[in-house]
C-alpha cells in the first residue's frame, strides 16, 4: 500500500531564500496543540548534559572571540556565559544545561569526537542525522522519540500533519531517533549570483571601451549546445506576469565562433557575443544583458562561458585596473565542502545529482535512484570543468588559502573586496550582504542572483530552467541519548517539543522579547519585528550576515530540531539580493522555472522527485554501510569539513589521463574505481532497496 504524501502545508513566501508561495510545514500554533507545564511531570531542576554546536564558536555558551557582548537585553555577557536564547530557555523550562561539547570546528568532528568517547555522560547531542541513525541502529544510544508521543505532543501534531516528514526521518527499525532540522521547506536554497552591473557593463550600447590588449589565450572549451539551433524556450514576459516564448535561432554556436578567432582579445571576444546575442534573439530583449539577468533570462551553458571570457579578457573595463586578473567563477571558500562548489556548476550543462538532498543521489525519469558519481554525464561534466580551469575561468588554485590575494581561504570575501570576482554559486542573503560593504567602495558594485542556464535536462531536445537546490529536511538535527533516563529523560523529552511549539519557534528563530519590537505583516500572517537595536547588532556585529549575528551572539536558529522561521531572514535580506530572487521566484510561480518536488504527485514525472535526506536502512545494511561502505567510497567524497577530500576535484585541476605528481584515471577507469574497488556497487544496492520499501 503506498503512503500518501503531504497534503496539509501552508503556502508560505520565503524571501531571502526563495520569496514565492512555498508550502512550508508549520509548527503546532493553536492554543489546543499546546501543553501545559502542569499536564506532564517534566523533571524541573534536572540538569542536562548537552552537546550543541555548529561550528567551534557558534554553540550554546559565548566564544572568547566574540566577548564580551554587550546585548540587547542590557546585559554584558563574558566569554563562557550561556548565549541569550540558551539562558532564556533553562529559565523558561526550569533546568540546568550543562555543556559537554567537544571543542572542534565543526558539527560533524564534534560527533565523531562523542563517538570516540561512546557518548560518555552525554544526554543530547545534534549531529548529521545519518549518523544518529547508525549508532541508534548498530549500538543502541539513541532514545526512539516515537515510544514518547505522550510527551512530545507538538512533535507529533506535526508530524501527524506532514507525512512526508515523518517518512523522510523514520529509521529502517520503524523508529524516529532525531527531531529534523528545517532551514526553510520547499524554497530554493543556493543559487547562481552574479556582478550585474559587469553584465551591464559588458553588453549594454553600442560603443563600449573593450580592452584589447588582455588575452583570452589558448582555447580549450567545446561547445555543449548544437552547432546550430532553432528551438523555443518558455520564460517569463519583462513584467513577470505572465509565460512567453523565446525563440533561441543561431546557425554557428558561438564557442565556436570565439574558438576561431585569430586575436582573442577582450574586445573581439565580447564583439562575437553581442554579434551573437543581436542574431539570435533580435529585438525580443529590452537590453542584451538582460538575456542573463532578467527575468525573462534564456542564456544556456555556452552562452555563459562565451560571458566568463569576455570577463577574463576585460578588467580594464570591469574593474578600472588590469594589474590583477578577474575570476569569472569562484567557489566561496576553501574551507568546510565549498570547493566542492565548483562541481554545482555542471548543472549549466545538465548533469544531476550535485544538489542531492543525500550523498549524489538523485532519481531518473524511469524512477530509478542513480549515483551521479557514476554517470557519463558526470564524467562529460568534470571534463567540461577542467577545460574552463585550463582556460582560467574558474579560480586558480582553489585548494590552496592562497588562491587570492587576501591568503585567507575565504574566496567570496577577498574577490568582492578586491572587485575581481565575477559569479559563484551560493546562498543569497549571506553572500548578497556583500553589497552592504562594497557598494560604496566599487561603484556600481551590484551582486545579486540570476536565472540558472537552460540545459536539455531531460535528453528530448527541449531546454528549460532547473534546479534540484530546494530545502526540504537538513541532515543535521539531534537525539536524546540512551544515558539520559528517569526526569532527565523527562527533561529531554519537554527541550525537544519546544521548539515545536509557537513559543519555543519563536526564541530560537528571533531571539528573546528583548529583540523583538512589535510586530510586521508577513505573507499574510503577523510575525516577530526585529528591534532596532538587533539590526544594529546585526550590521555591526556580523557585517549583516544573519547566520553569524544569530550562531555567535544569540544563540539562536542552530541546526537543532526545529523549523526556522522565515520571517526573521526577510527582514535581513539586502534590498539587491531581493531583486535577483524575486526574478526566480516569478518564474518558479510561473512554471517556467522548474524544481525538484518535495511532494510529488503519482501524476508526475519521477525526473522531479526528491531524493530523501535519509533512507530507512536496516541494521544490517548501517553495519554494511559503516564497515564497508564508508571506510572506501565514504572516505573518496568526503568533505574537507569533516577531514577528507572530494575525489573529483583533482579532476578539475588535472583533467583525465594525467600523469605526474597527481595522476588521475580515464573517464572508464575512474568509473571502474568507483564502482568496484570503492565499492559503490554495493552502495547503490542498498539504497536502492532501502528506497524502495520507504515508498511501498
Amino acid at each position: 500500500m503506498k503512503r500518501k504524501f503531504l497534503l496539509s502545508l501552508c503556502a508560505v513566501l520565503v524571501l531571502g531564500l526563495a520569496a514565492g508561495c512555498e508550502d512550508l510545514p508549520q509548527v503546532s500554533t493553536s492554543e489546543d496543540s499546546q501543553v501545559s507545564s502542569g499536564e506532564l511531570e517534566y523533571g524541573d531542576g534536572s540538569t542536562l548534559n548537552m552537546a550543541v554546536q555548529y561550528q567551534a564558536n557558534t554553540g550554546m555558551v559565548l566564544d572568547a572571540e566574540f566577548a564580551p557582548y554587550n546585548a540587547a537585553d542590557g546585559v554584558e555577557y563574558q566569554a563562557g556565559d550561556f548565549k541569550p536564547v540558551w539562558k532564556e530557555l533553562q529559565s523558561r523550562l526550569k533546568f540546568t544545561i550543562n555543556d559537554v561539547t567537544p571543542r572542534e570546528s565543526n558539527l560533524t568532528r564534534m560527533f565523531e569526537k562523542l563517538q570516540l568517547d561512546n557518548f560518555e555522560g552525554v544526554h543530547i547531542a545534534n549531529g548529521p542525522v545519518s549518523y544518529i541513525n547508525r549508532e541508534a541502529l548498530t549500538r543502541n544510544r539513541f532514545v526512539a522519540l516515537n515510544e514518547h508521543w505522550d510527551r512530545l505532543p507538538n512533535f507529533k501534531k506535526f508530524l501527524d500533519e506532514n507525512e512526508i516528514v515523518k517518512i523522510n526521518i523514520t529509521a529502517g527499525d520503524g523508529n524516529i531517533y532525531f527531531a529534523p532540522y528545517f532551514d526553510g521547506y520547499n524554497d530554493l536554497e543556493r543559487m547562481f549570483i552574479a556582478r550585474v552591473d559587469w553584465v551591464e557593463k559588458l553588453l549594454d550600447g553600442d560603443e563600449i571601451a573593450y580592452d584589447t590588449e588582455t588575452l583570452l589565450g589558448e582555447t580549450y572549451y567545446t561547445p555543449y549546445m548544437p552547432e546550430t539551433l532553432d528551438t523555443k524556450i518558455s520564460v517569463p514576459n519583462a513584467e513577470g506576469s505572465a509565460v512567453q516564448e523565446i525563440t533561441k535561432k543561431y546557425t554557428k554556436n558561438v564557442i565556436t565562433k570565439q574558438n576561431e578567432l585569430e586575436v582573442k582579445n577582450g574586445k573581439n571576444v565580447c564583439e562575437v557575443l553581442v554579434d551573437h546575442i543581436d542574431e539570435t534573439y533580435g529585438e525580443q530583449y529590452n537590453k542584451r544583458s538582460d538575456l542573463f539577468v532578467g527575468v525573462d533570462a534564456a542564456y544556456d551553458a555556452d552562452e555563459l562561458v562565451a560571458l566568463f571570457r569576455c570577463v577574463k579578457t576585460n578588467p580594464k573595463l570591469l574593474t578600472g585596473s588590469d594589474e590583477k586578473p578577474v575570476v569569472p567563477f569562484f567557489p566561496r571558500a576553501k574551507s568546510h565542502d565549498r570547493s566542492s562548489d565548483i562541481l554545482r556548476l555542471m548543472a549549466i550543462w545538465g548533469v544531476r545529482g550535485f544538489e542531492s538532498r543525500s550523498d549524489y543521489l538523485f532519481i531518473d525519469e524511469n524512477g530509478v535512484l542513480q549515483d551521479a558519481r557514476v554517470q557519463e554525464d558526470t564524467m562529460d561534466g568534470l571534463e567540461r570543468l577542467n577545460q574552463l580551469y585550463k582556460e582560467k575561468l574558474i579560480l586558480q588554485d582553489f585548494n590552496d588559502n592562497s588562491a587570492t590575494s587576501g591568503g585567507s581561504g575565504k574566496y567570496r570575501e577577498d574577490l568582492c573586496k578586491d572587485n575581481l570576482g565575477f559569479m559563484t554559486y551560493d546562498y543569497n542573503q549571506t553572500t548578497t550582504i556583500l553589497n552592504r560593504a562594497h557598494e560604496e567602495e566599487h561603484e556600481g558594485f551590484n551582486l545579486a542572483p540570476v536565472m540558472p542556464a537552460i540545459a536539455n535536462w531531460l535528453n528530448d531536445g527541449k531546454y528549460f530552467h532547473f534546479t534540484e537546490s530546494i530545502r526540504s529536511v537538513k541532515t543535521e538535527g539531534w537525539g536524546i541519548t540512551t544515558n539520559a533516563t528517569g526526569n532527565v529523560l523527562y527533561k529531554a523529552l519537554q527541550l525537544f517539543d519546544y521548539f515545536w511549539s509557537e513559543e519555543g519557534n519563536r526564541l530560537m528563530s528571533y531571539g528573546p522579547e528583548a529583540w523583538i519590537d512589535g510586530t510586521i505583516e508577513y505573507m499574510g500572517r503577523t510575525v516577530p519585528k526585529l528591534s532596532a537595536k538587533a539590526l544594529e547588532e546585526l550590521a555591526t556585529l556580523a557585517a549583516g550576515n544573519y547566520t553569524n549575528y544569530y550562531r555567535r551572539f544569540l544563540g539562536g536558529t542552530l541546526p537543532i530540531g526545529y523549523i526556522k522561521e522565515q520571517g526573521m531572514e526577510y527582514q535581513t535580506v539586502h534590498p539587491k539580493g531581493q531583486v535577483g530572487l524575486d526574478k526566480l521566484m516569478k518564474a518558479m510561480e510561473l512554471g517556467t522555472f522548474k524544481t525538484v518536488l518535495v511532494n510529488p504527485t503519482e501524476s508526475d514525472n519521477p525526473f522531479f522527485k526528491m531524493v530523501p535526506t535519509t533512507f530507512p536502512l536496516t541494521k544490517a545494511e548501517e553495519t554494511t554501510n559503516e564497515e564497508i561502505i564508508i571506510p572506501t567510497l565514504g572516505e573518496k567524497f568526503k568533505p574537507r569539513s569533516s577531514g577528507g577530500y572530494i575525489e573529483f576535484l583533482k579532476y578539475i585541476t588535472n583533467g583525465f589521463g594525467a600523469t605526474g605528481e597527481e595522476e588521475t584515471l580515464t573517464k572508464e577507469g575512474l568509473i571502474d574505481q568507483i564502482v568496484n574497488e570503492w565499492n559503490q556497487k554495493i552502495y547503490i544496492a542498498i539504497y536502492r532497496d532501502s528506497y524502495e520499501r520507504l515508498y511501498k
